[in-house]
């Protein structure tokens, strides 16, 4: 798998010893490979489950278009869907983070572990930049704004109309 052709000229990345993950510009993803669910062609990819909407805007229209995580096959042309929790990181908006979690996971207390464990790892990443309030109110509780799929993409078309 060629990483640098699938990061294309991004400025810096780190590979950290979490199942591989690739972090860059407060963006966490994983390269894989998977299979095309049309023709059965290989498809190299990496699946972003962090993304900074600022430093790669590339990501967030993906999101918003609902592309993100359904990858266009290089034979076929058709997509497939990857089942995958994300996170996004707004500076500019509040709720500064939405966590949309994967379409087919419907347990509210897996939904609060994995936002969790993003924005612990998010925080790990930006350090003193990270605010606590993103995520966890004054008493410490976890504060989780989430959107599903179709509504984050609303939410995303409403920030590009209401700058």
């Amino acid at each position: 798998m060629d990483l640098e052709k699938l990061l294309g000229n991004r400025s810096f990345y780190a590979v950290e010893n979490d199942l591989g993950a690739i972090v860059s510009e407060n963006c966490r993803g994983y390269p894989m490979q998977v299979g095309c669910e049309h023709c059965r062609a290989a498809i190299d990819l990496v699946l972003w489950v962090i993304v900074d909407c600022d430093h790669r805007p590339d990501l967030r229209t993906e999101a918003k278009l609902g592309t993100l995580h359904d990858p266009k096959c290089p034979e076929c042309g058709q997509r497939t869907h990857l089942a995958a929790d994300l996170l996004l990181l707004r500076r500019r908006r509040d709720p500064v983070l939405i966590f949309s979690p994967d379409p087919a996971t419907t347990d509210e207390e897996d939904h609060f572990r994995t936002f969790y464990s993003f924005a612990r790892k998010l925080q790990s990443q930006m350090g003193s930049e990270f605010r606590p309030a993103w995520a966890w109110n004054a008493s410490g509780k976890l504060v989780m704004p989430r959107l599903d799929r179709s509504r984050l993409q609303l939410a995303l078309q409403w920030d590009d109309d209401n700058p």
